[in-house]
């Protein structure tokens, strides 16, 4: 989209709420009356609304927040209609969009309208899947809900126009209605903006109904045009099938949710049924979680190190931190599993400041150690990040001498980046301590070039999968030089993590790379008191 049409397309107030209605940021306002940016911070929605509205408001927010979805409503003051958007944006706190009515009737009396269209037709959606339900089980056929997430620029839309992702979303359910018909297998609709059931009344076995998952994953995989822009989503399934995972409308949907969720944690790569180790697999993790406490209490965590060095000249460049659990019961717990769990259940700040105490422990004996002068890299969780107390922490941090900003780098993924409201909002005021911000995992596509463009990045390190696929696929190759190319006209540092060998380490300096971290270098370290300098391998995690 160009820069004119985002210009165009931004609502008039973008404000984030409390669960208790007091705004904490918000931008915009002018052609609503609201003054300068920051003017309503602090402000109860009853100081700046009518009762009424803010009443409707304050209940819109209790119900996203509950639902993890969004809201709209319609109200009008005096003769000026309104429309509003909700959207839950973290665990306490919504994003709120209000924009004067592109149509209003003066004539009206004011009103407030709580609108939810896809409530509409949610409960006829539900009406038709109870009648579907009782007639397989008086015909003794069978049936399964396929309960369909799209991940991407749905999310992304909500601050772009209210129309944006009603129309992406239109265009999806049409694409999966056609395939339908087509078919002759069931029916769809619309549960949120973002997410779809589908009823398959007619299917042979399992593997029909996988096949037309995939196959819907596909369709909705394409790009969908909105004016002159393309947006492209990604779909996670979760299937339940009659019988075996519930008898009733109510347990198939949690079933096939809880089955969509195993998919978005396998990477939204192919359709996910429900089975029983699921529900073995949640208790699994409610464990981990209370563990996962205990060890930030405890202290039984430790940081890993690798090392980064030049491709070219073989010079160390930074020393890289990775959180590392090693569990006195399960052993190692692979940081693909347990930091997840921390960002959902909030113990994601906690477990990143247990580490930058840890680093400020780590820190001098490194230094100990002798050499030149490096950078300390540290990847920062989402939750910290957005939180607000990332940057008072690694202020903290500074202040105790450990390190200095200067030699200090800070690790972003790039999907934690694309998820961020206002990228620059949260990157500047990290920027002006004086750290090297360097955006991880890079080349999935969650981030668009302008975007990239205007942020205080200092380098872009490589997804390590795509790094490694470049030495024998052709297509991630090419992938991992564009990537190359976009790091150098902007002007950042190109990084590849995984140079495992000198034929890997050549082929990254080839396409464009000049920095790299892996068993080329020599592998990882952990650092501890009683060991600093034995050398430990362990994978990239964190």
């Amino acid at each position: 989209m160009s820069d004119d049409s985002l210009i165009h397309a931004l609502p008039e107030l973008v404000a984030f709420v409390g669960r208790d209605g007091t705004v904490l940021r918000h931008l915009g306002g002018r052609a609503l009356g609201f003054g300068v940016d920051g003017h309503l911070v602090g402000s109860r929605l009853t100081e700046i609304w009518p009762e009424e509205v803010a009443a409707v408001l304050h209940q819109m927010i209790r119900r996203s927040l509950r639902d993890r979805g969004t809201s709209d409503a319609e109200f009008r003051i005096g003769e000026r209609g309104f429309e509003a958007r909700i959207a839950a944006h973290g665990r306490d706190r919504v994003l709120c969009i209000v924009r004067e009515a592109r149509k209003t009737n003066a004539g009206d009396q004011d009103f407030v309208r709580d609108n939810n269209p896809v409530a509409t037709e949610r409960r006829a959606l539900f009406t038709r899947l109870n009648h579907s339900i009782a007639e397989t089980q008086l015909r003794e056929q069978a049936l399964a809900i396929l309960l369909i997430h799209m991940q991407g620029v749905l999310e992304l839309g909500r601050i772009l126009d209210f129309g944006i992702v009603d129309q992406v979303a239109t265009t999806q359910l049409d694409r999966i209605a056609n395939a339908l018909l087509k078919a002759s297998a069931g029916y769809a609709g619309k549960l949120t903006e973002n997410s779809f059931i589908v009823v398959v009344e007619r299917f042979e076995n399992r593997e029909s109904v996988r096949d037309l998952a995939n196959l819907l994953i596909k369709l909705t995989g394409d790009p969908v045009a909105v004016g002159d822009a393309k947006f492209t989503s990604v779909a996670s399934v979760g299937i339940a099938v009659m019988g075996e995972d519930g008898q009733t409308a109510r347990l198939l949907i949690e079933s096939a949710r809880s089955a969509m969720l195993e998919a978005r944690r396998n990477g939204a790569t192919g359709a996910q049924f429900y089975s029983d180790t699921l529900k073995f697999r949640s208790l699994a993790r409610l464990d981990i979680e209370n563990e996962l406490k205990e060890a930030i209490d405890q202290h039984q965590l430790a940081l890993r190190y690798c090392a980064r060095h030049s491709l070219e000249s073989g010079q160390r460049i930074a020393i890289h931190a990775y959180l590392h659990w090693p569990n006195a019961v399960r052993g190692e717990v692979a940081a693909a599993e347990f930091l997840p769990i921390a960002e959902s259940t909030g113990l994601a700040p906690l477990l990143s400041k247990w580490a930058l105490g840890q680093l400020q422990r780590d820190i001098p004996l490194w230094r100990a150690r002798g050499g030149p002068p490096v950078r300390f890299s540290f990847g920062a969780l989402k939750s910290h990040l957005v939180s607000g107390c990332l940057v008072p922490d690694l202020s903290a941090l500074f202040a105790t001498g450990a390190v200095l900003p200067a030699d200090f780098e800070l690790r972003i993924s790039e999907r934690t980046l694309a998820s961020l409201a206002d990228p620059s909002a949260s990157l500047q005021p990290l920027a002006k301590l004086g750290i090297a911000i360097v955006i991880d995992e890079f080349g999935r596509g969650f981030t668009s070039l302008p975007r990239l463009a205007r942020l205080p990045i200092h380098a872009l390190q490589l997804d390590r999968r795509l790094a490694l696929s470049s030495a024998t696929d052709p297509i991630a190759r090419k992938a991992a030089a564009a990537a190359m190319a976009v790091a150098k006209a902007l002007e950042f540092i190109p990084v590849a993590a995984g140079v495992d060998n000198e034929e890997q380490r050549r082929l990254m300096r080839s396409l464009g790379c000049l920095e790299g971290l892996g068993d080329a270098f020599g592998g990882l370290s952990r650092l501890a008191a009683e060991d600093t300098a034995r050398p430990r391998r362990t994978a990239h995690g964190g």
